[in-house]
């Protein structure tokens, strides 16, 4: 600060303006080198406080109010998750269920194709070498037993003896 007075009345000595213009340099250093530390004091003591207060008075309640309605809408999202998901899986059966008669009508027409064929062979006396139909013991799929699977959303399978598969659907 005596610094600054000293460089003040240095500059003002003169009657011309060039004294102070050369003193400009020198006069905002030491401005700055004062300022600075209780500029940075202030911002940080009063601009903290002033945040923290405006998170708490503003944001904190307004983030509250918002998980209030987000927890008020909870069952309805859940009920809409339910329905989606049923449809969803109706829509997979009965793709499912198309794609089965698809396979079925091609596997028998392959079997007539292929009595066809081995029609044929027998007339031409060549019957040890027959294709072989498509039988229904071919078709045994692995099937995941239903009892596993939790009948409610996001419940725990108790039954972990039963995650085995068995051969049961046929086509």
């Amino acid at each position: 600060m005596f610094q600054l007075h000293q460089t003040l009345q240095e500059s003002c000595r003169s009657f011309d303006y060039q004294s102070m213009v050369e003193a400009e340099p020198a006069i905002r250093q030491l401005l700055k080198i004062d300022f600075d530390p209780k500029v940075s004091q202030t911002v940080n003591r009063v601009f903290r406080q002033t945040i923290n207060q405006t998170l708490k008075t503003h944001l904190l309640p307004a983030a509250e109010q918002q998980a209030e309605a987000i927890l008020q809408q909870y069952s309805e999202a859940r009920s809409y998750l339910e329905q989606t998901l049923a449809r969803e899986a109706e829509a997979k059966i009965v793709n499912n269920q198309r794609s089965q008669d698809n396979i079925k009508n091609k596997i028998a027409a392959y079997n007539q194709a292929v009595s066809g064929v081995n029609s044929c062979l027998e007339a031409m006396k060549l019957d040890r070498n027959k294709l072989p139909p498509i039988r229904e013991s071919d078709l045994n799929f692995v099937t995941i037993d239903p009892d596993f699977f939790p009948v409610e959303f996001g419940e725990i399978v108790a039954k972990k003896e039963n995650c085995t598969g068995k051969k049961s659907v046929k086509f």
